[in-house]
């Protein structure tokens, strides 16, 4: 993360664990699609063995939520939370590190949603309004 961090402004980080799964989630500010791309690009590439990893974001009037080919709703969850909250121009990163247990779909989106939830809490924020 050290690359990231010295290009980008992180402004909040989450983290949860469920049966040696790991879920951290990283809040940045961005504020243009341009700037999004960019961040994706490069934390995909530093993730690049990561499992799972659902990326959202909301600027200029544009928003993105993406699982990159995975089932579930959390990235659909996370977009409605952070319009519910007022948040703009931020994009969000949730990497998943496999531990080896098959969670299922329910307790794979509970996860991401606590390791967001985390980083709304450092936001002060505690994701209800």
């Amino acid at each position: 993360m050290e690359n990231i961090l010295d290009k980008y402004q992180l402004i909040a980080s989450g983290f949860y664990e469920m049966k040696k799964s790991k879920f951290s989630c990283y809040i940045f500010q961005v504020k243009t699609y341009e700037e999004f791309c960019n961040l994706k690009k490069d934390f995909f590439q530093i993730n690049n063995k990561c499992a799972h990893i659902v990326n959202v974001g909301v600027f200029s009037n544009k928003e993105i939520a993406s699982e990159d080919g995975e089932v579930g709703a959390s990235a659909k969850k996370i977009l409605f939370t952070i319009k519910k909250l007022g948040l703009k121009d931020v994009a969000i990163f949730i990497k998943r590190i496999f531990g080896g247990t098959l969670l299922g779909v329910g307790n794979v989106e509970k996860s991401f949603m606590n390791s967001f939830k985390d980083a709304l809490k450092e936001m002060n924020y505690d994701g209800r309004k």
